[in-house]
Parts: C-alpha cells; structure tokens; sequence
C-alpha cells in the first residue's frame, strides 16, 4: 500500500470515527435522566427527548420524545405517533393518552402501565415547527398545509435516523388520530414514492381520523340523533336549514350558509353540548377545553365548547390540566433538554396554527394510491365519539368513499379480559376496520388495556398478541395479571373469588339467620335453605364464567 493510500485510509477512518463520535455523543446528549417526582432508577427503559435541527432555511427544531421498548429494545419495531388538531402536540398525548408516563395532579410524573412502548419502540413528534416544544413558530400561513407538514416530517425521519442509526431496517409503523387522518397519509404517500433509506416501512394506523369533511361531517348529527342526543325533529330541521349538507359547518366554515350556521348552534344548544362532551359521550367532564379535539372546530370556539372525557384507568379527566402544568416547569423542560432560555410557554395545542392552517379537504386519493401497496393499515374507532364517528368512518371506507369491499364477515373482538372490546372486519387490499366499544375521541385514553391490546395485534398479528400478558385494568378486575401491574392493585385468581364469594355466602346466611330469629322455624328453614342454595350456584356460575366466556358463543380472541 502506498503512503498516499495509507493517508487517505487513516483520514477516512478518522472521519468515520469523527462522524460516529458526533452520533454517538447527540444519542446520549438527549437521554433523559430523572424527571420531576420520578428517578430513572424507577423506570424499566431508557428514553430520550430533544430537539432536532432540520437543514431547512427557515431553522426548524423539531421536538421529539423516544421510548425504548420494555420488552426487546433491540429487535422491536419502531412507531411514530402524531397527535392531531391540526396544530396540537403529541407531547400532550405521551401524558394524556398512549406515553409511558402520566402527569399528577401535585405536578409530577408517575408511569403509565398501558404505555405503547411495551413492545414497541415509540416516537412521539410535536409537529408542525411552532406545536408544542418544535421551533419556531411560522410567520407565513402558507407554511401550515399538510404538504409542507409531510415534507418536514419525512426530513425529520431522515435526521432522526442519523442519530440513532441501531434502529436502521426495524419494522416501522405509522401511526396518529384526528386529523392525523389528513397527515398520516400525506407522509406515507411520500415514504412509499420516495423511501428512506433504512425505514422499512410496514404500515400504518389512525384512530378516529378526519379523512373526509363532506362524509365526516354529515355523520356528525346524524350520529346526535341515533343516539339520542337531538330529536328526530330537530335533525330533520338541521337536515332542512342545510340543504341535506350539514357537512358545510362542521369541520370549516369556508362554505358555512348562516341559516346552515344558526341550525347547528341550535341543535348544539338543544343537546346541551357545553354540558356534554360529545367527543365522548358517556364520560364525565373537567371543566376545562379539551385543546385537541375543539382545533377541529376552532370557527365555533366561541359559540360551542366541547369540553374533555374523562379517562380510564391511571388518567383522570383533567390530565390535560395536569400536563400543561407539568410542561412548563422549568425543571421538566430542563430534562427533555430544551434549548434557549427556560422556562418557555407550553401550549398543547396552537391558537394560530389552529385558525390558520389551510386544511385538506379529503385524504381519500391518497388512500387509493397506497392501498395494494402490500402495507397493514388500520383505521379503528372509538365508538363514543359522536364528532369523528365510525358511521362517517365506514363510509368513506365503503359505498360514499372507497368502496373497498368486505374481505371477511362484521364480528367481534375481546380484549384480554376476555370481554368484548369492539367489532372488526377487513377490506380488500389490506385494511382493517376495528371500533373500539365504549371510547371516545382519544381511544387510549378511555379504553387503556383494549388500545393497547389492539395496537399489538396490528404489530404482530391476531395469532400472536392473543399470547400477550397485560397489565391490570381497575376497570377490568378480571384482566389476567400481565407485565406489571398498577400501585396496590391485584387481579384476583380464581381460587381467590370463589374463597370471597364462600365468605359471602357465610356472612349472608349468618344475616339471614340474625334477621328472620322472630320468624317462625318452618319459614327460618325454608328462607335460609333458598339463600344457601341461591349463592351456592352464584359460586358455581362464578367458577364456570371464565371458562365459558364468550369463547362458548363462538367468538375469537383476535
């Protein structure tokens, strides 16, 4: 070898190690430490958070939280979330919805046993630059469109990859909610026609998500009045003032009519919809906006306020109270190495961006170009979300949209509670359409243990999360017991609820017996003879339920 060759070789290898040095040190420059109330000690993954430069010219920072997986962090398939509004943060959605952590009410964090990063590697990205902690806020308007939306993000991949170059040819997955049913497909339209070189792109999932206004939006009273939240009256009169278009004034007010206008305050009025949160109909309320989820309807803000669900499981219904606070302490920006001068103003979602962002009208031609393309997609529903409902969903899956047809029969889903968690059926060229029963808008949120369930057979497949162990719903006592459980909650065996239920037998017969002493002795017998016999087939049922379940019906664990 010549001295020249020898040269070259050592100032290749030099740059080599130079470049390697540079990862290697902006990997570990945003590993996160402790965070306020909780050490890292106490958390079973490593994380990191920061913010990533892109080589734009307008000197966008893009925010980004990285979860390793709990489970195989070094084969497991990576995921990027995005929130939706347009224009809210999937910062807000790591505490409020599907993140390993939570936010308490004493401003702290605490952790999320139904987190997503159980068998998965998850991103979350504040996107667009001015959402959340992703810098700067645009100055033009014609920055905020789904085009350029897509565009940063596939750049952000591509800077994302530089600095954690060990995820390179995982499984990747696509997944978001909203209005991320407008984002989601742009970008994948991108990575399909132009890929990334080291993302290997499988598919992608959006729950609840805006894919088109006219179908959407006509579904939106339609479902007030299935569920009897309007009159049949007032819909026909809604139906009249709008010309059989109720769509015009409910995502945009670009073709608004004022009589169109004026009936969809009154019907609100009528359903009482600042009582109510009609992005999750059964819930409670906080009496606070819910940020996300009112940016889909900002040209209303101050005549309708839908206001937040209340969630399940570690989540309380004012968890987006709780975030907000926790995001602006100095202490957390601090950990999640936030640069410039701290504290800075957190907003989960972006007034601005919210009224400005031009917005897309259909998603569906994007969806014709990807489907066939080999990928897995799934679009489920939270079937008590009443604004993006699965009636809208459906039909722009079908007869009013793509009309995809059935590739398998409507039936239902269990969770791993053996309970009924939704309704499930396929499509020609590979999507899944699944509800979710019982959730709102912010399916994880709601229904913790059943999202999560769902996400991993979307992953890995119907055969294989059915042999998934889960964590312990509170809401869901007879869960089986799983990775790890919540603080001071057990899941009772079955030799443990027939030992409480033959407890409760003895303490009622000894009440039966204690309260009818002045009834005379054949009418004692005969009373305490029917309770003994009644609870001793209460056990017995008790013993054979599981056994049976719904599986005795037919159904499939899926």
């Amino acid at each position: 070898m010549t001295t020249s060759s020898v040269l070259t070789s050592t100032a290749f290898l030099a740059a080599f190690a130079a470049f390697s040095s540079l990862s290697a040190a902006a990997f570990e420059a945003h590993r996160v430490g402790d965070l306020p109330g909780l050490n890292q000690t106490d958390v079973p993954f490593k994380h990191y958070a920061g913010q990533l430069h892109l080589p734009t010219n307008t000197s966008e920072k893009m925010f980004y939280w990285y979860t390793e997986s709990r489970r195989s962090p070094e084969s497991d398939p990576i995921v990027l979330w995005m929130n939706g509004g347009p224009g809210c943060a999937s910062s807000e959605g790591f505490f409020t919805e599907n993140g390993p952590f939570v936010a308490t009410p004493d401003g702290t964090v605490g952790l999320n046993p139904y987190g997503w990063n159980a068998r998965a590697n998850v991103v979350w990205v504040d996107s667009p630059s001015g959402v959340g902690f992703s810098y700067p806020l645009q100055a033009s308007t014609g920055y905020y469109n789904d085009d350029v939306v897509a565009d940063r993000l596939r750049l952000f991949l591509r800077e994302f990859l530089i600095k954690y170059p060990e995820l390179r040819h995982r499984d990747f997955y696509v997944t978001g909610e909203s209005y991320a049913g407008m984002y989601i497909p742009f970008l994948v339209e991108r990575l399909v026609e132009d890929p990334l070189d080291g993302w290997n792109l499988k598919g992608f999932a959006v729950g609840n998500p805006l894919s088109d206004m006219d179908i959407d939006g006509n579904a939106y009273m339609e479902y007030y009045c299935s569920h009897a939240l309007i009159s049949p009256a007032d819909y026909r009169m809604l139906l009249g003032q709008c010309d059989h278009n109720i769509a015009q004034c409910m995502f945009t007010d670009v073709n608004c009519t004022t009589r169109c206008e004026d009936a969809v305050l009154k019907v609100h009025e009528a359903a009482g919809s600042d009582e109510f949160n009609h992005y999750y109909i059964y819930g409670d309320v906080c009496q606070m906006k819910n940020r996300q989820r009112t940016a889909l309807h900002s040209h209303l803000f101050d005549k309708v306020e839908p206001q937040i669900q209340t969630h399940r499981g570690v989540l309380g219904p004012c968890a987006e109270d709780f975030t907000e606070t926790l995001m602006n302490k100095l202490e957390l920006q601090e950990a999640l190495h936030i640069e410039g001068e701290l504290p800075v103003r957190w907003e989960g979602c972006h007034p601005f961006i919210v009224r400005y962002f031009v917005r897309t009208f259909s998603s569906l031609e994007k969806y014709r170009k990807l489907l066939g393309n080999g990928l897995n997609v799934l679009i489920y529903s939270g079937d008590a979300d009443s604004v993006v409902n699965f009636m809208g969903t459906l039909r722009w899956i079908t007869e009013e949209g793509l009309s995809l047809k059935p590739a398998s029969p409507w039936r239902p889903w269990l969770g791993p509670d053996d309970q009924i968690a939704g309704y499930h059926q396929q499509f020609e060229l590979g999507l899944t359409f699944k509800t979710v029963k019982g959730a709102g808008h912010m399916v994880p949120a709601v229904r913790p243990l059943h999202a999560l369930h769902l996400f991993d057979c979307f992953l890995f497949g119907d055969d294989n999360c059915t042999a998934i162990a889960y964590p312990t719903d509170s809401f869901e006592l007879e869960a089986a017991g799983g990775v790890f459980e919540p603080d001071g909650l057990t899941v009772p065996s079955a030799q443990d609820t027939s030992a409480v239920l033959e407890k409760q037998t003895d303490a009622t017969v000894l009440q039966a017996s204690t309260s009818i002493e002045h009834v005379p002795g054949a009418a004692v017998l005969l009373l305490v003879g029917c309770t003994v016999v009644m609870v001793v087939a209460m056990v017995y049922v008790q013993r054979r339920s599981r056994q049976n379940g719904q599986r005795g019906h037919g159904y499939q664990t899926i």
